[in-house]
């Protein structure tokens, strides 16, 4: 049978357990043996764990050792990367004297995306494909971001990777970019659409999964889910709702920052949690923490702030339970929100703007059904089936 290579070297919950995973259940059905490369502080981790326990088999490992970079400033992110190419190719080295591998694909080719565009192939001849997830060089000319001083110099290293002959397939969740990156016809042919995958499975009816939560089951749930970092803008929406009505409650679920731990601990944010306008589910989720979660919800948060202006997996994960969304008012989400009108857009930093949305979402009803209908029919294009179709036309 032949082997195919999943490349994951930062692992977090949103990855390794859904793309990871869904890349492999791609690379069964399509009659092929997977192996899986992630960093050595994976193997022991809850994430690791829900993986093998979704994948309902063991399967081969091989273990970069960790390399981490907590600066944002380009010259560190560029060695950062190098450091990580050199552990990649290493432990690709490694795994060929052992086993032959006929593809490798990364769940998200960002992570050495700069540095390979420099590099010779370090799978030593063996196609690489991979999801490219949050390129931004392009978001200025198509209006969804800032301009940067570095958008010419990214947008030349990512034409230099696309033309490398090793380099199969590039996998693009971003539709803005896919509209962009169509203006080089003679990449087309390597750049493929992938739909992000937001499947969430409801379980359970809204009033018992609120009840389950502690949720009195009249309040108007807004929920703020993944990794509670302070660009998810929750100082802001709390700050919006502390002291308006009382039929609305923001649950916030999901890993902790520790920006994230110290906002919730402080006084405004205890008397909330007294009032039940304020729920606190921190920790990684399980698939059926999960779906409780949603199924408590009746709109979630996606209105990130200091200057994010990508995707969200969120965003999707709503759109399969036909949950409307909150979005900020610029950047790649509100440009969906626009083209599906799946939800409101609103300034995250200003609180009566935010009042204003949370307050149409729950007393309209007409609105609400008319947005909750459209996020589903959204969700219906971004199953983990869509997902793995894509998957396996790229393995053939």
């Amino acid at each position: 049978m032949k082997n195919v290579l999943i490349v994951e070297p930062e692992p977090t919950g949103h990855h390794l357990v859904l793309y990871v995973y869904l890349v492999i259940k791609a690379v069964l059905r399509a009659g092929y043996n997977p192996i899986l490369m992630i960093s050595e502080r994976s193997k022991n981790s809850s994430e690791y764990e829900l993986l093998i326990k979704c994948v309902g088999r063991n399967i081969d490992v091989v273990y970069l050792r960790d390399h981490r970079n907590n600066s944002e400033k380009n010259l560190s992110i560029f060695m950062y990367q190098v450091r990580l190419l050199i552990e990649i190719r290493t432990a690709f080295a490694r795994l060929k004297r052992k086993t032959d591998v006929f593809f490798v694909f990364m769940t998200n080719i960002d992570h050495i995306d700069k540095v390979l565009s420099i590099s010779i192939n370090p799978f030593k001849g063996v196609p690489l494909s991979g999801i490219v997830m949050n390129p931004k060089f392009h978001r200025y000319e198509m209006n969804v971001g800032d301009r940067s001083r570095n958008d010419s110099v990214f947008r030349l290293l990512f034409m230099l990777l696309v033309k490398k002959k090793w380099i199969h397939y590039l996998c693009l969740t971003d539709e803005v970019f896919v509209q962009y990156m169509h203006r080089f016809n003679k990449f087309k042919s390597k750049l493929i659409y992938l739909p992000e995958p937001g499947e969430v499975k409801a379980q359970i009816s809204k009033p018992n999964a609120k009840n389950k939560l502690g949720i009195d089951e009249y309040k108007f749930v807004v929920l703020v889910y993944g990794y509670i970092s302070k660009r998810k803008g929750l100082q802001f929406l709390l700050n919006a709702i502390r002291d308006a009505s009382d039929k609305f409650c923001v649950c916030v679920a999901g890993e902790l920052s520790e920006y994230a731990k110290k906002l919730l601990d402080c006084d405004y944010a205890h008397d909330m949690v007294k009032k039940g306008c304020l729920v606190i589910k921190p920790g990684f989720k399980s698939v059926d923490e999960q779906a409780n979660l949603f199924s408590a919800a009746d709109v979630v948060w996606v209105a990130y702030v200091d200057n994010y202006h990508g995707s969200s997996g969120v965003f999707f994960q709503a759109a399969s339970l036909g949950l409307p969304v909150i979005v900020s008012d610029r950047g790649l989400l509100k440009w969906m929100c626009d083209k599906y009108k799946n939800g409101i857009a609103c300034n995250p930093e200003i609180p009566s703007d935010i009042l204003d949305v949370i307050t149409a979402l729950g007393c309209d009803a007409n609105l609400y059904s008319v947005l909750s209908e459209n996020s589903r029919r959204l969700g219906k294009s971004h199953t983990y089936e869509e997902f793995i179709k894509k998957i396996i036309s790229l393995l053939r």
